[in-house]
């Protein structure tokens, strides 16, 4: 966008034409006159290029003028400033990568790869939303701070697998302490917590229901999902004694506690008992009711004087080198 800071000093531009017209009618009064017995002489004569170099100087002059006047008026060029207003919230989605996630209920995918692709579905449906990525094991780490970068998220999503924390364990409590440290922001009226797990807590310093009242107490809506099919299953590990892969049996979850989780913060608890179904999940909290928010763009003009200056000052120099040669025509 482009604007005049000092739009008053157009004006000035209305001196030009009057500027041109006293400069030929001096000219003109100037000429000198021939007294010759015949026009014979003068026929089949050329004007006299002296003569134009003289008006193109009166050109240069009048049209570096014109481009003073409008440096004068400071032209700047900048983003205009607008206020649009948006509907949407702020969600951390908390992902267990812990070993059970490496189960085979959701053949012919694992766990963690059926958790990964409804994420990424989701995240790529957002609209408007700020989303952060939490993942957890036997401690928890932000893989990505609140964004609306949905490319990114998926990017490092891709990068998540269950060698993405060291420790192994299911640290719920931790994880959702992680959560609400990036969900501080009290000045945001909808902020969310998806929870997604396999297993129980087993491991970390923050009881999962301490964990579930101080998001009560911060404002904070908890939604958790328990991953896996109900009955037996079985886990591939690698028993470090003998290199062998051996199958141990899944320890189940803890749908009680996620269930109290979610309710003392007036969410739901879900069961992911299949992918398809796990998807359902997520369309369902998507769906939840968005808070408005204004976004500010600010402006930022800058001067743009010197693309006016420069070259009205070049002019000025032709024009000059064109009155003062010995182009000019004598007498004038």
């Amino acid at each position: 966008m482009w604007q005049f800071a000092n739009p008053w000093s157009l004006a000035l531009l209305a001196l030009l034409p009057l500027l041109a017209f006293l400069a030929t009618r001096k000219r003109m009064q100037r000429g000198h006159t021939l007294v010759l017995p015949t026009l014979q002489l003068l026929r089949g004569g050329r004007g006299s290029w002296r003569g134009g170099a003289r008006y193109l100087a009166l050109g240069l002059r009048l049209l570096a003028m014109g481009l003073l006047v409008l440096a004068l008026a400071r032209l700047q060029s900048g983003q205009a400033r607008s206020e649009t207003t948006q509907r949407g919230i702020d969600i951390m989605l908390l992902l267990d990568v812990s070993g059970s996630m490496q189960a085979l209920d959701y053949y012919p995918k694992k766990r963690i790869e059926a958790a990964k692709d409804v994420l990424e579905e989701f995240v790529t449906n957002q609209h408007g939303n700020r989303l952060g990525l939490v993942v957890f094991a036997g401690r928890s780490f932000t893989q990505c701070p609140l964004t609306t970068d949905y490319n990114l998220i998926v990017e490092l999503l891709h990068e998540v697998d269950s060698k993405s924390v060291q420790v192994d364990g299911t640290a719920i409590g931790d994880a959702i302490a992680n959560g609400l440290y990036r969900l501080k922001d009290k000045t945001r009226k909808g902020r969310v917590i998806i929870l997604l797990t396999d297993g129980e807590n087993n491991t970390g310093r923050v009881d999962p229901l301490t964990a579930a009242q101080m998001a009560r107490a911060l404002g904070v809506k908890i939604y958790t999902i328990g991953l896996g099919r109900p009955g037996r299953n079985l886990i591939a590990i690698m028993n470090p004694a003998t290199g062998q892969r051996e199958y141990v049996e899944d320890s189940g979850i803890n749908e009680n506690d996620l269930t109290q989780i979610a309710h003392a913060t007036g969410g739901e608890y879900f069961r992911g008992s299949d992918e398809a179904k796990l998807h359902k999940i997520y369309e369902y909290i998507g769906a939840m009711e968005k808070s408005e928010f204004i976004v500010k763009q600010s402006i930022l003009y800058q001067d743009q004087m010197a693309l006016l200056a420069w070259p009205a000052l070049l002019l000025l120099s032709v024009e000059f080198l064109l009155a003062s040669s010995r182009w000019r025509a004598v007498g004038a």
